[in-house]
C-alpha cells in the first residue's frame, strides 16, 4: 500500500513538474492553429499581414505550418441552396454584385468545384438591371445542380472590364471569399463567358491562369487584352493550361473566319485547344443546348494539376503579374538577351472593309451606339467618337447593327461613304474611304518582354530564358525532395545546386497569396542570370 502510494506520489510530482512546460507549449500551438485559419479567411492585405505576423512571432516548425495549410479550415455543416446576392468593392472603389449559386448537393465534407460565366456588354456605365440579369441564371442552373457545381455569376461595368486589373482583381477576390466560406475545390475552378465574357475567359488563361483549371471562351476574342486592355499578349502563356474555344460563322463582332488564325497560332505556341465552330449561328448563345454538356465535360475531364512539371510564363511586366505555379520572373532584363524564342504573333491581312468601330450591343435606342474608335480606322479618320450615335449610312437611315451592315456589306477597298451621326443633341454629317490597310501585326510589341520556360524532373530543373534578369523558384514537397540537392540549370549552365532548407516566410508568404491546400511551398530560390548568360543567344 505504502509503496503504491509512493508511486504514484511521484508520478503526481513528475506530471506536475513538467505540466508548465507542457501548458505553453499547446497554448502556442493552439494559437499557431487560431493564425493559421485566420489568414485563410482573411481577405483584406492588412488581415493577411497580421496573421502572418502573428504566426511567425510563434515561430513553429514549417512542417507543422504545412499541415495546417494543407488541412484548410473546418467548414460548416449545411449550407442554403439556391440564388443569393453578394457585393464586392472592386479596385476602382466601386462596389459591385456577383450572383452565387449553390447545389442542393453541395456538402462541406467534400469538395466542390466551382464555375464561373462572365457576361459581355461590360463597357456600359452601371450595371445590368436586375430584372434584364435574371435571366441569365436559369442558363445553366440545371446543369449546376446535376454537376454539383457552386454557380458564380459576377456583374461588371465600366472601370472593372474583365480585362482590367481591377476587373481580373474583382474575380480573383470573388474566389478567396469562396474559400473562406466554402469546401471549394481548389483544382476544379472553371471560367467561361459569352461575347465580353469570352475574351475575359482569354484574358485569365493569359495573366492569371495559376488558380484555374481551364477556360472556355464563347465567341470572344483573344486580341481584345490587347485591343481594349492595353496588355501586350504572349501565346505561350495558354499552354498551361486546356481551352475550349467556340466561335460562330456568323458572328458581327467576331466571326469564326476571323479568329481561326489566332485559334491556330495559339496550337502553334504550345496550347491545348479544343475548337468549335458553329455554322449560321450570329453573335448569340443560341447553341447552348448543344454546347453546354461538351462543356460540362470538359469540366469534368480537365482538373488542374496544382505542380506542372512545366511552366511557361512570357510577360511585359514582372512580379505578380509574371507568376504561373511555381515560377515567377522578377525582373527583366535586356530584351534580346537569352533564348531564341520564337514570337508566336499573327499577322492580319484585311480582307473585307471594316469602319473601325466596336457597337454597344447592349444600345436600345435607334441608331448604332459606338463604344470604341479604332486607331487609325476610316472611322478615326472621319472623326466619329465613342458614344456617336450612327443614324444614317449613305442616305440609308440606320435603326440598328443590321441596317448599318446592310450598307457596308457590298462596299469594297477603294469605296466611299457618307455617314451621319448624333453627338448629343448635334447631327453631323461627315465621309471617308475604305483604303486597303497594309498587313500588321495583331498584337503590339511596344514594349520590352521576357520569356521564361521551366521543367522539372526530379529535383532538375531546366530553365531556359530570354529578356529575364531575375527570377524565383518556389519548391513543393510533391514537386521536389527537400532531402536532397536541388539543381537548376539556366539556358544550359548551372545556377545552383544545393539543399534548400524549409522557411517559414516563404512558405507564408505564397500561402498568403494562393490560399490553396493543395498548393503549399516549403521555400524558393532566387535566381540572378548571369549577363553573360543572358545576352549570349549563342547555343
Amino acid at each position: 500500500m505504502g509503496v503504491t502510494r509512493g508511486v504514484r506520489l511521484q508520478a503526481m510530482l513528475a506530471w506536475l513538474l513538467v505540466l508548465p512546460f507542457c501548458i505553453p507549449a499547446a497554448h502556442a500551438q493552439d494559437s499557431v492553429g487560431g493564425a493559421v485559419r485566420r489568414l485563410l479567411k482573411s481577405q483584406a492585405p492588412g488581415e493577411k499581414a497580421a496573421a502572418v505576423r502573428e504566426i511567425a512571432a510563434a515561430n513553429p516548425s514549417p512542417a507543422s505550418v504545412a499541415d495546417l495549410l494543407t488541412a484548410g479550415l473546418a467548414y460548416e455543416g449545411s449550407v442554403s441552396s439556391g440564388w443569393s446576392v453578394r457585393e464586392y468593392r472592386c479596385l476602382d472603389g466601386v462596389s459591385r454584385p456577383w450572383h452565387l449559386y449553390m447545389p442542393a448537393t453541395y456538402s462541406a465534407a467534400r469538395k466542390c468545384p466551382v464555375f464561373f460565366f462572365l457576361h459581355g456588354g461590360v463597357s456600359r456605365p452601371e450595371v445590368i438591371p436586375p430584372d434584364d440579369f435574371a435571366g441569365m441564371r436559369g442558363t445553366f442552373e440545371d446543369v449546376m445542380e446535376r454537376g454539383e457545381f457552386i454557380h458564380v455569376l459576377p456583374e461588371t461595368s465600366h472601370g472593372a472590364e474583365w480585362w482590367t486589373d481591377s476587373g481580373a482583381g474583382y474575380l480573383l477576390g470573388i474566389i478567396e471569399a469562396l474559400k473562406a466560406e466554402f469546401n471549394v475545390d481548389e483544382n476544379r475552378i472553371f471560367v467561361s463567358g459569352f461575347s465580353d465574357g469570352g475574351s475575359g475567359a482569354f484574358y485569365l488563361a493569359l495573366f492569371h491562369n495559376t488558380p484555374f483549371a481551364g477556360f472556355i471562351p464563347l465567341n470572344g476574342h483573344i486580341a481584345v487584352a490587347d485591343m481594349a486592355g492595353g496588355k501586350q499578349v504572349y501565346l505561350p502563356n495558354l499552354s498551361n493550361k486546356p481551352l475550349r474555344v467556340v466561335n460562330t460563322d456568323l458572328d458581327q463582332l467576331y466571326p469564326a473566319a476571323q479568329v481561326t488564325p489566332f485559334v491556330e497560332k495559339m496550337k502553334e505556341a504550345g496550347a491545348r485547344v479544343d475548337y468549335k465552330i458553329y455554322e449560321n449561328v450570329r453573335h448569340e448563345f443560341s447553341y447552348a443546348r448543344e454546347e453546354i454538356p461538351v462543356m460540362v465535360n470538359f469540366m469534368k475531364n480537365n482538373p488542374r494539376v496544382p505542380h506542372p512539371r512545366r511552366v511557361c510564363i512570357e510577360s511585359a511586366a514582372a512580379g505578380p503579374a509574371a507568376r504561373c505555379h511555381w515560377a515567377r520572373i522578377e525582373e527583366l532584363g535586356d530584351p534580346a538577351g537569352g533564348f531564341p524564342f520564337p514570337d508566336f504573333n499573327v499577322v492580319m491581312t484585311q480582307t473585307r472593309v471594316m469602319l473601325g468601330v466596336t457597337i454597344d450591343q447592349q444600345y436600345q435606342g435607334e441608331g448604332v451606339k459606338i463604344m470604341q474608335v479604332m486607331e487609325e480606322s476610316p472611322a478615326e479618320k472621319m472623326g466619329m467618337k465613342a458614344g456617336d450615335l450612327i443614324i444614317e449610312a449613305d442616305g440609308t437611315e440606320v435603326n440598328d447593327f443590321t441596317g448599318l451592315r446592310s450598307v457596308l456589306g457590298p462596299k469594297k477597298f477603294g469605296d466611299k461613304i457618307r455617314v451621319k451621326v448624333m453627338r448629343g443633341s448635334e447631327a453631323i454629317e461627315m465621309s471617308g474611304e475604305f483604303r486597303q490597310p497594309k498587313p500588321r501585326a495583331a498584337f503590339s510589341r511596344a514594349r520590352p518582354a521576357g520569356r521564361l520556360d521551366a521543367s522539372a524532373e526530379g529535383n532538375k530543373v531546366d530553365v531556359r530564358t530570354r529578356g529575364v534578369r531575375r527570377y524565383t523558384l518556389f519548391l513543393s514537397r510533391e514537386l521536389f525532395d527537400l532531402g536532397s540537392d536541388i539543381e537548376i540549370l539556366t539556358n544550359g549552365e548551372r545556377s545552383f545546386r544545393d539543399k534548400v532548407r524549409p522557411s517559414l516566410k516563404a512558405m507564408l508568404e505564397a500561402a498568403a497569396e494562393d490560399k490553396d491546400r493543395s498548393m503549399v511551398y516549403w521555400a524558393k530560390i532566387e535566381i540572378e542570370v548571369p549577363p553573360e548568360n543572358a545576352e549570349s543567344g549563342d547555343f
